[in-house]
Order: structure tokens, then C-alpha cells, then sequence
């Protein structure tokens, strides 16, 4: 998975986030007590997050509604898509638009942008 952002709340403070980012690799899940999935599996009452996330389409979406998760912004893409230039000006507009609205907050750090790469998928510049 590549992530423009993740954070999470491990002292259970606030949800574990991800954030423009995309996933084209295999979901393997090996429990069947605590299913998981892209987003993985949340222990702690406030849940899983995600905005603006991607996965191929040909990657089984394992999706976790334990403890109050909110999964809610996933977007099934075909490969053709995930490794093109709209896909990396999609991916970018979100960091554009996220760096000038924090830009003024307290221990700001910037989000990398996305990089083209013909035939291949996206990468940090």
C-alpha cells in the first residue's frame, strides 16, 4: 500500500486514519476470529478512517465494520486507471487541497505529492 497519510490513534484517542493512498497488492487474511482487510483490523472503540483510498479491481475488499469503523470513501479502479497521469492528478489535487488548508496548524507537516511513472504506478516525487 502506498499512503500519502496514516496516523492513528493507538492511545485510543482517535481512529486509525488512511489517506490518499492506494492499495494493488493480495489480501491475505489468515484469522477468522477478527477479519480484516485493506484497512486492516481495529481493536479500540473509535475505529478504522479513511478518505480517499484506491484499490484495484481485482483486489477482494475485506472491509471491518467492528467497533464503530468508518469506512467510507474506498474507490474500486482498474489497473489501466491506477497507472495513469489523471490517476496521479487525482491523488495530487488531495494533497494540494489538504497542504493549504493545514498549512497554518500547529506541527504542520506536508504531504508528499504524487509522481507519474508511464506503464507503472504512482510513487512520491
Amino acid at each position: 500500500m502506498k499512503a500519502a497519510s496514516t496516523h492513528g490513534g493507538l492511545n485510543g484517542n482517535s481512529p486509525i486514519s488512511v489517506k490518499n493512498s492506494y492499495n494493488v497488492g493480495i489480501i491475505v487474511n489468515t484469522s477468522q476470529e477478527k477479519p480484516a482487510g485493506i484497512l486492516g483490523y481495529s481493536w479500540h472503540s473509535n475505529g478504522l478512517d479513511d478518505e480517499k483510498c484506491y484499490c484495484i479491481d481485482n483486489v477482494e475488499i475485506i472491509l471491518n465494520f467492528i467497533n464503530n469503523n468508518k469506512i467510507h470513501d474506498t474507490k474500486i479502479c482498474t489497473q489501466e486507471y491506477m497507472q495513469s497521469q489523471e490517476f496521479v492528478n487525482e491523488l495530487n489535487t488531495y494533497v494540494n487541497t489538504y497542504n493549504e488548508e493545514h498549512k497554518n496548524d500547529t506541527n504542520f507537516v506536508s504531504l508528499c505529492r504524487w509522481k507519474y511513472n508511464v506503464g507503472n504506478y504512482p510513487t512520491f516525487e
